[in-house]
This record gives C-alpha cells, sequence and structure tokens, in this order.
C-alpha cells in the first residue's frame, strides 16, 4: 500500500508539472472563470510576462484536466503553476493560459469521459474569450505532453481562426488503443492508479499532496465548493475502463471509438492548423499514432521521433541505457528551442529555418543517431518476410524453414520489467531493456544465423501467426530482440493481442497495410480450443540498425506480469504455433535498402541570425536556434584513419576503463557512478563517431567537456584528487599504448 501511495504521489508531481523553487516573478498573473457555450463556467489562469504588460501577444492555450494551478493542503500556499517550459515561453513574449476543463479542478460540469465531445466544442468559447482579451493581439496556439498535448490537438477541431499552430506532445490518437487496453488487454496496474489520481482532484482530496485554487474572484471558496458537488457525478475512470470491454461499448454517450484525433480526423483537416508532433519509439503507442496522423492527415506536420521517455524526460535507447536513466536526446533545452522557434514561426511571423526543417527527424536506435525523411517509411523500404522455423529459427528463405509445432506453456512470471513502455507513462523512467536473456529463456523464441550485412528496419513489422489455444480467450505478445554476438539480446519493440479480437476487418478510416482489428463487440470471436487458426497483429513501429554478426529474435509469451492482468484469469494456458510450409508463421519487417539521410538539427550548429517577415513584429531574440554541434559542413575535416580497428579498439578501451575504475564521473557539477559517465560517453560516442577517428579526437572532442554547457567532465578516483577527465583518459591511452 505505501509503495501505491507514492507511485501515485509522484505521478502527481509529475502531471501536475510543479518544479522546485520555481516562483512567479516576472509574471503577471490573473485567474477567473469563463463561460462555455452551453454556460458550464471554466477556470482559467493567465500568466503574462511582466516586462510586455503594455503589450498586446499571442497565447499559448494548455487545456488540463490535472489542475490549472493549486495550493498546498496544509500551508494554503499557491504552489508553483510554472513549468520551466511554461516560463521558457514567457520570456520569449508569449501569454501562456491555463485552463482546467470541464468537471475538473474549478471549472464547473461534469466529464462522462476524457476527451468527451462537450470539451472538445468548449474549445471555440475559450479561443474566443482569449482573443477578446485587451492583453491579446489575436493569435492563439497551444501546447501540451499527454493528456494536454491532445486536448492541444483537439482544439484544431473546434476550427476558430485564431489558432495558428499546435505542439501535441507524446499524445493519444486513439484512446482505446494506447493506453486504454493496449492489445485488447486490461492493464490494472496503471488505471487504477491513474483513475485514483484524477479521482482525487475532482474531489480535491489532500491525499494527492496538493489541492485545487480557488480563480481569484472565489476567496471563500463558495464557487469551488459548487463546482466539486457537480465533480460528483464523474464516473471512476477505472471502473469504467473495466467495464467498458469493448471499443464501442457505451461510456455515456460516447464510446471510445468517439473519442480523441482519429474521431475528430475531418475537422482536424478541415482546420489547416500546422502541428509539431513529438513522441518516442519507446513510448506507449506514442509514435504509431504520430505515424498515422503523418501519412493520412492534410494538416502541415513536423515530426520528431525520439528514444526518450514519456514527455522527454529522459533517454531510454536500449543500446545506451541499462539500470540507470540517462540525459535526455535531445537535451531538455533543445526540446524547448524547438517548440518555441515552431511558435515563432507560425504565431508571430518570424523566418527562422522552420519551414525548412525536414518533415520527420526520428533516432534510429544501433547506431545512435538522427536521421531525416520526407516520407514514411523512408523511401527504399520494402517489406520483407522471415520465416518461422519449427525448433526456434527465424530465416528469410521460405525453403530453409522446416516444418513442425512448437508448443509453449505460458509462463506467468514473464514481464517488461517496471521501466517499460507502459510505465513510461506514469513518468517512470525505461530501464533494463538492455539484456533480456533470462525472460527469452522462458518464452518462445526464434532467432536468425547471424547477419551476413547490417539490416536496418525502418516501419511497422507484422506478425503472422498460425496458432492454437487449449482456452477460449488469452493473448500472445510479441518482442523484437536485437542478440548481440556475445549473445546478449537488447529490446527493440513489441505487439500483442487479446485472441478473441483476432478478426481481421478494413479499416474504415484510411487505407494501412497492416492488420486492422476493430476491437468491436460484434467482432469478438473465442478461441477454438485446439484448432489451428491465423492470428495477424502489428508491432509498435521502429527503427534501428542490425549490425553485422547480430541476431534477430522474436519472443512471444502469453504474460506480462509486469503490465497487463492475466488472461484467463488463472493464467493456465498452452499455446501452439505451426512453423515451415506454406502455411507456415512469418514475420514481416520493414527492410531499408536506401541509405538514410543524416539530421544534424541536434549537434552543435553556428546560430544564424533569421529574417523576419515584416509583419507581424518579430521578437529577433525568440528567432535565434540553439542547437548543440556542428553539421558537417562546418566540422574540422576528420583527418583519414590509417587505421580504423585500432581506434575503435582504443576508444573501447577507453569507455571499459572509466566503466570499470570505480570512479566518480563528474557531469555540470553532479556525480554519477563510473558506469553512467560510460553510458553518457558511449552514446555521444555512437551520435558522433564520425568527429572521433582517433583516440585523441575521442578525448578532446567527445570524453572532455559537456556539449550543452561546455564545461569539463571532471573524474574523481578513491584517494586520488579530482582530475579533468581529458587528462584522465590522456593517462590511461598512454599506459594501453604501453602495454600493447
Amino acid at each position: 500500500m505505501r509503495l501505491r501511495t507514492v507511485c501515485l504521489v509522484n505521478l502527481c508531481y509529475l502531471l501536475l508539472v510543479l518544479p522546485a523553487g520555481a516562483d512567479s516573478s516576472g509574471v503577471v498573473t490573473s485567474s477567473n472563470y469563463i463561460q462555455a457555450k452551453d454556460g458550464t463556467r471554466l477556470a482559467v489562469d493567465v500568466h503574462r510576462p511582466l516586462n510586455a504588460a503594455d503589450q498586446k501577444l499571442p497565447a499559448l492555450l494548455v487545456l488540463t484536466r490535472y489542475l490549472r494551478s493549486s495550493i498546498d493542503p496544509v500551508t494554503g500556499k499557491l504552489n508553483p503553476a510554472l513549468s520551466p517550459l511554461d516560463r521558457h515561453l514567457l520570456d520569449h513574449q508569449y501569454a501562456i493560459v491555463k485552463i482546467d476543463v470541464r468537471g475538473s479542478g474549478a471549472s464547473f460540469g461534469t466529464r462522462p469521459a476524457e476527451y468527451g465531445p462537450e470539451e472538445v466544442r468548449d474549445g471555440y468559447a475559450i479561443v474566443d474569450w482569449v482573443v477578446s482579451q485587451p492583453w491579446s493581439n489575436g493569435i492563439v496556439g497551444a501546447y501540451g505532453t499527454s493528456y494536454t498535448g491532445t486536448t492541444a490537438e483537439l482544439l484544431t477541431a473546434a476550427n476558430h481562426p485564431a489558432v495558428r499552430a499546435v505542439i501535441p506532445g507524446w499524445s493519444d490518437f486513439d484512446a482505446y488503443t494506447s493506453p486504454v487496453r493496449p492489445y485488447g488487454l486490461l492493464a490494472s496496474s496503471f488505471l487504477s492508479a491513474w483513475g485514483q489520481l484524477v479521482g482525487w482532484m475532482d474531489s480535491n482530496n489532500p491525499a494527492m499532496g496538493s489541492q485545487v485554487n480557488p480563480v481569484a474572484d472565489d476567496a471563500n471558496g463558495e464557487l469551488l465548493a459548487q463546482a466539486l458537488l457537480e465533480h460528483r457525478d464523474n464516473p471512476d475512470v477505472f471502473q469504467l475502463a473495466v467495464a467498458t470491454e469493448f471499443r464501442d461499448d457505451d461510456l455515456g454517450g460516447a464510446s471510445w471509438a468517439d473519442l480523441g484525433p482519429l474521431h475528430y480526423r475531418s475537422a482536424i483537416q478541415l482546420s489547416a492548423v500546422p502541428m509539431l508532433v513529438l513522441v518516442s519509439w519507446l513510448d506507449a503507442g506514442t509514435a504509431d499514432g504520430a505515424l498515422l496522423r503523418f501519412q493520412h492527415f492534410s494538416n502541415p506536420q513536423k515530426l520528431v521521433i525520439t528514444a526518450g521517455t514519456h514527455g522527454g524526460e529522459f533517454h531510454a535507447s536500449p543500446y545506451a541505457v541499462g539500470s540507470e536513466p540517462l540525459p535526455p536526446v535531445p537535451s531538455e533545452q533543445q526540446q524547448f528551442e524547438l517548440r518555441r522557434q515552431f511558435f515563432d514561426r507560425h504565431l508571430k511571423g518570424i523566418r527562422n529555418g522552420v519551414d525548412d526543417w525536414p518533415a520527420i527527424r526520428f533516432f534510429n536506435l544501433g547506431d545512435e543517431q538522427f536521421y531525416q525523411t520526407d516520407a514514411w517509411p523512408p523511401r527504399g523500404t520494402r517489406n520483407t518476410t522471415f520465416h518461422m522455423s519449427w525448433g526456434g529459427g527465424l530465416t528469410p528463405e521460405a525453403g530453409a524453414a522446416e516444418s513442425g509445432t512448437d508448443y509453449y506453456s505460458v509462463d506467468r512470471k514473464v514481464n517488461t520489467g517496471e521501466g517499460n513502455r507502459w510505465a513510461a507513462q506514469m513518468g517512470r523512467p525505461i530501464l533494463n531493456l538492455d539484456d533480456r536473456g533470462y525472460m527469452d529463456s522462458r518464452m518462445l523464441t526464434y532467432t536468425t544465423a547471424p547477419l551476413e550485412d547490417d539490416l536496418q528496419l525502418s516501419g511497422t513489422p507484422v506478425l503472422h501467426l498460425q496458432m492454437s489455444s487449449d482456452r477460449t480467450d488469452g493473448m500472445v505478445l510479441a518482442y523484437l530482440e536485437d542478440v548481440d554476438p556475445q549473445g546478449r539480446s537488447r529490446y527493440l519493440t513489441e505487439g500483442g493481442l487479446r485472441l478473441i479480437h483476432r478478426k481481421v476487418g478494413t479499416n474504415p478510416y484510411f487505407d494501412t497495410l497492416t492488420p486492422y482489428h476493430s476491437f468491436a463487440r460484434a467482432d469478438a470471436e473465442p478461441m477454438p480450443p485446439h484448432d489451428m487458426v491465423p492470428v495477424s497483429f502489428q508491432l509498435w513501429p521502429i527503427s534501428a540498425r542490425i549490425r553485422k554478426g547480430h541476431r534477430l529474435r522474436l519472443a512471444l509469451a502469453g504474460a506480462d506480469d509486469a503490465v497487463f492482468d492475466q488472461l484467463p484469469p488463472d493464467g493456465k494456458v498452452n499455446l501452439t504455433v505451426l512453423s515451415g510450409g506454406a502455411k507456415g508463421s512469418r514475420l514481416v519487417l520493414p527492410v531499408v535498402e536506401a541509405s538514410l539521410q543524416p539530421d544534424w538539427s541536434f549537434v552543435p550548429a553556428p546560430v544564424t541570425e533569421p529574417t523576419p517577415d515584416p509583419t507581424p513584429e518579430p521578437n529577433p531574440e525568440a528567432a535565434q536556434p540553439i542547437q548543440e554541434a556542428p553539421p558537417p559542413a562546418v566540422v574540422e575535416t576528420v583527418p583519414a584513419r590509417s587505421d580504423d580497428t585500432l581506434a575503435a579498439e582504443e576508444i573501447a578501451f577507453l569507455l571499459d576503463a572509466l566503466g570499470n575504475s570505480r570512479c566518480t564521473f563528474i557531469r555540470n557539477g553532479r556525480r554519477h557512478r563510473s558506469t553512467t559517465g560510460e553510458s553518457h560517453l558511449r552514446s555521444k560516442y555512437l551520435k558522433a563517431r564520425e568527429f572521433a577517428g582517433t583516440a585523441e579526437q575521442f578525448i578532446d572532442r567527445i570524453a572532455s567537456i559537456s556539449s550543452t554547457t561546455t564545461k569539463a567532465y571532471q573524474i574523481k578516483c578513491t584517494g586520488r584528487p579530482v582530475v579533468d577527465s581529458r587528462d584522465w583518459f590522456l593517462a590511461r591511452l598512454e599506459e594501453y599504448r604501453a602495454e600493447r
């Protein structure tokens, strides 16, 4: 119980975005009620920079159900209401408008469901009120992460002409498939915690660690008390999710199919509002939704796909991250700048290069760097079939797949650990997906021979199984992994399906090449015990390079004890998979046969002056793009290496020497374990190895200073003084060469 409470408090902190030590200096804040079209009163806070108090500003909206503003339940003091991102935007002359959506916070009304139709319709009245204010210049944008990222996009569905740009971050595209019931399954551990938290918020329960801040006109709290009475009609969202098992079940006037951007596709396209979309390959299903939006919505879009956690707080690539989280890639400041530059272009008219951004920038696992493309999948991609072979093989040669049946008694304790893609929605870092060997041994696995060449995957894998079960219901989960020459397997992506949802139908929204499952009640079919039936489903999209000599692995399970409720409830089920032959099971992978185009947006580059439009009047300071390192065109030419292998061996030795040293690695004044320092430098090297042709260049360009602050790295070993990392690495290199 204590662990659960701690988790909820941490989640509350995350969702409220209350940074420690933040204050309101330099900001003018006002709050009051505005009226929705049906008369419902909505609580709103307006934050404006003090140095622009007499100016008309563009407004950025944050529509939240996680409290626009809160107070300490013990002291009654106002909690900080502004995140570092909010303050960054305020510093660049934007007004920030935060709204408690109906039925939440200090707002009146009820909310039969999240993202309900009334909540979406409220957007028009909210924007109308904003543009009527004396401080408004009549131009509006919206941004957010997770829930507020979705409401930012849904604001476009109101089709108000003042809305000119939105930034949905790590948002829900189809709430049923991600995150409510992934694969048609129930994740009670997530939903019950989230449901309890929002229930506390709706009832103003002090157990959440904060309480609703009344609007300024409600000094005695009478209006807040009235609003909270109306919240009593809000459903328990966890119990609602349990009761609405199918995507078309009624939620009180709407179904899961009626909620979220997918349902509002026509209205969103009609708005023609430009979007900057931020997601991660490893965060629930956010990348899948973003790519479907990119492929099928006509709105101008710029898409950035990272290998980070929900909200971009940590890096999460299993090639770099083990048991400890790493700083985000791009950095927090770079993520702020992306948003600010996008808003500067579309809300202030500043010509700052945003129009020339690539359509998609995506992180590629395995070689740990960003690439760009104007199409998805990248041009030169073709689907390649890998056939599952009896006994555990996986081969691109159909004739080499041996026919037979593989039996698997489901291990109920198989899991992806506490730091997985679904737990990331709770604010947890994604950890320990870098060594899956033990779990692989408890699953049904199919593995290729060592690859003769690098294999680049970019797109959505699809699994076609011929299988049977001895129960009428259950699940099948599939994990795609990279196995290195030492046998260490790394998680790449996953997919799954509740077996009663195996019917494949026509996608009513748009044409896709992946199997479509309606998750509708009428389409659910019990498994016929012991009969072989086709079960096809997609895995979440991914981009990864599998190196020559590595092997590709498909691991199948019937449970994820860390995420999903057991199905059937007793967990006792046996699966049989048919391999080889014309009807054998197979995995279809998106293989890129052309070269990918590197993207250097997140390495240092010179800052250039933007060319502003004549109107509206720009803020030149706000137009400065900040990036991390020079693109290849301006980087000092790396001398040709006479011995690539020798340089690689020396750099590998230096990284291992740090990781095994048990010394303290000091970065930007903060102390880290040597293994954390090794992971950080290894990640930097993998992204910028072109600039480290020798061990000396690696030390000078990667292992000596922080690329974000330019402060020198330092190393402190037991019984020895602190030294700059450059000196420490040069000494190790000298020792290594002397011994060699």
